[in-house]
């Protein structure tokens, strides 16, 4: 069972590379995908979507590109789960739509949606300059 989804994994490769070049402009989305490793197509979805989440802007032009709107430290990881997979739901018990009739009542979706709490709020705590400031521990 997969938690973070391949493309989630590839939104946060590519808001760590606008992260890391706060800076520096601009990076367009051909670079992003050939440096993170990501198809362009679907280096394009992605930026799409964190566009609409007001994530990222795009800028016009021959220099143009992706670049943050928000502050590496104000985008968690959190923020890019949900942007790209939705609410953090650990089974269908949780969920509001489709929720359990037991759910009241039932030990287990109690205990999942502890889980989920804890899990919701690392996630948050962690933001994209916590991962920028990342130093490999053993690494000088």
């Amino acid at each position: 069972m997969e938690f973070i989804l391949r493309k989630t994994d590839y939104a946060m490769r590519a808001l760590l590379k606008l992260s890391r070049n706060i800076q520096g402009g601009p990076i367009s989305t051909s670079v992003i995908a050939e440096e993170e490793d990501i198809s362009y197509p679907l280096a394009c979805k992605l930026m799409q979507s964190l566009q609409q989440a007001r994530i990222v802007k795009s800028c016009m032009g021959p220099a143009g590109g992706f670049e943050l709107v928000r502050d590496p430290a104000k985008i968690s990881l959190l923020d890019i789960i949900e942007t790209i997979q939705g609410p953090v739901v650990l089974g269908k018990c949780q969920s509001r739509e489709n929720g359990c009739e037991r759910k009241p009542d039932c030990p287990v979706t109690v205990k999942l949606g502890e889980l989920k709490d804890h899990m919701e709020n690392y996630l948050a705590g962690v933001t994209f300059a916590d991962l920028v400031s990342w130093e490999r521990p053993g690494r000088e």
